[in-house]
This record gives structure tokens, sequence and C-alpha cells, in this order.
């Protein structure tokens, strides 16, 4: 299992950061709609790192360090990475194949609800003018 740690370690890495920038984010506007009650978001190192991203990354860093250490999130973690190695992945053949038949697809039904659109125009047009 040990021979994918390298991925999940990223994993965590990369649902940690976005968990600090969600988490700051949320803290931000928490402190917004708190100031008329006194309660402010003081500046810690710059206009860019607030009290709010620091308890945002201070909850994130908890979370994701709780995740991590726990038993059965960390298996299953491994599993979907040595899961995703064992995916058949589609040649890039396939890709431009399925591309092209979406793209005409989504033609065919936009002409097809562009036709309705104009007849139900017409028709509720007409009937107002009775």
């Amino acid at each position: 299992m040990d021979k994918h740690r390298r991925w999940v370690v990223l994993a965590f890495l990369g649902l940690g950061l976005l968990g600090v920038w969600v988490l700051g984010e949320t803290f931000k506007s928490l402190f917004y709609y708190l100031r008329p009650y006194g309660v402010r978001d003081y500046v810690i190192l710059t206009e860019s790192f607030t009290l709010a991203n620091l308890i945002g990354f201070v909850v994130a860093a908890g979370i994701s360090l709780r995740l991590w250490f726990h038993q059965d999130v960390n298996q299953a973690a491994h599993e979907v990475i040595d899961e995703m190695y064992r995916v058949t992945w589609p040649t890039g053949k396939d890709t431009q194949t399925s591309t092209i038949v979406v793209i005409i697809t989504t033609i065919i039904f936009s002409l097809f609800l562009w036709f309705f659109d104009q007849v139900w125009s017409w028709a509720t047009t007409f009937l107002y003018r009775i």
C-alpha cells in the first residue's frame, strides 16, 4: 500500500489547502456579518492574511491531521489510489470520438429546442392577437 503514498499525501495536502481557503473565506464572511456587534477581523501579516485566515488555517490543519491519522480514512484513501491505477482510461482517439458525438448531439437538440421555441412563440403571439 505504500507504493502510492505520495499521491495520498498530495491528496491530503490539496484538500487541506482547499479547506484553508474555504474556511478562511467563511470566517471572513462571518466577521463581516458580526461587524455591527463589535467583532472585527484583525490584520496579522498583510491585508490578505487576517485573523479569519489564521482561524481557517488552524481549523483546516486540525481536520486534515485528524483525518490523516484516522486509520479508516487513511486506508480508504490508499484504496482509492490503488483503484485509480487499475482503471482503464480511454485513448485519445476514444476521447476525440466521444467529444464529436457530444458536440453533434448538442447542436441537434439545440436546433430542435429552438424550433419548438419559435413554434410556441408564434402560437402565443397568434393567440394573444385574437
